[in-house]
């Protein structure tokens, strides 16, 4: 009894002690990477690769989205890792040359995922690589976007909207871009 006691003692020792030195020697790091994870990276990769996006944009996204939960749905439909709307997808998966697309295929991570990167290259696209204006088309839409463009007090000398009118759009850009940042540090380590 004494001696399970002792050994328990020492393995709660050793334990004590392996977190503090993780803490003092890479705590932040490790905290940092447990909650900004690279899950799907694989997948991640190819198709930000393929399509000429960052991919620590794309981990920024699906952080932000869904908190990498494949089975994620939001209160007004989007779904899976990147949060796509159904008739979003559909139309993108016709445009991509998807044969049989079907809604629930946007809870498979690779199917989301190449959608997903897809839409955020074609937004990049409409908005000349504007980083700050394509977030805030993936979250709002394109039409609000562009409306919102349209007003000069909204729109900073380098065309990027620098007033957002929705609190919501503009704290997820602000999120995104913020997570972009944490993905870029941990990931050139």
């Amino acid at each position: 009894m004494a001696r399970t006691r002792k050994f328990s003692f020492f393995i709660g020792i050793f334990i004590l002690s392996t977190i503090v030195y993780f803490a003092m020697n890479n705590g932040q790091d490790m905290f940092l990477r447990w909650q900004f994870p690279t899950h799907h990276q694989e997948i991640v990769e190819r198709y930000s690769d393929l399509m000429n996006v960052d991919p620590n944009l794309v981990y920024a996204i699906i952080k932000r989205e869904s908190n990498f939960r494949a089975n994620a749905v939001s209160p007004v439909g989007a779904r899976g890792l990147m949060q796509l709307m159904d008739a979003t997808a559909a139309d993108i998966s016709q445009r991509m040359g998807f044969d049989d697309f079907s809604p629930d295929d946007i809870f498979e991570p690779e199917v989301n995922i190449k959608i997903g990167v897809w839409y955020i290259s074609h937004l990049l696209d409409i908005f000349d690589g504007n980083l700050v204006n394509a977030l805030a088309a993936y979250n709002a839409g394109q039409g609000r976007v562009k409306e919102w463009l349209r007003n000069p007090d909204n729109v900073g000398d380098d065309g990027s909207l620098i007033n957002i009118p929705y609190s919501e759009t503009r704290h997820y850009v602000e999120r995104v871009l913020y997570a972009m940042k944490i993905y870029e540090r941990l990931r050139s380590e």
